[in-house]
């Protein structure tokens, strides 16, 4: 859902391919979490979660601060 979203993101195409590639690493990202903790490789799990739970909160991040840098 969040690669269709990125389609509409404003800021021109550059926003767009931004959030696109975040969404895709996103995806492996947490694709590796789940691999890992299924072959009960927990120290490995432990840190592709650190980096899946990064970049959502780098999407939220930069989304909310969309709003004072455009009034700026």
């Amino acid at each position: 859902m969040n690669i269709y979203l990125s389609m509409f993101a404003s800021g021109g195409w550059v926003a767009r391919t931004g959030f696109f590639t975040m969404d895709l690493i996103w995806m492996y990202a947490t694709y590796m979490t789940v691999a890992k903790v299924m072959k009960k490789d927990i120290q490995a799990h432990r840190n592709w979660m650190l980096r899946s739970y990064a970049i959502t909160f780098a999407a939220v991040t930069l989304r909310l601060y969309q709003v004072p840098l455009m009034i700026l």
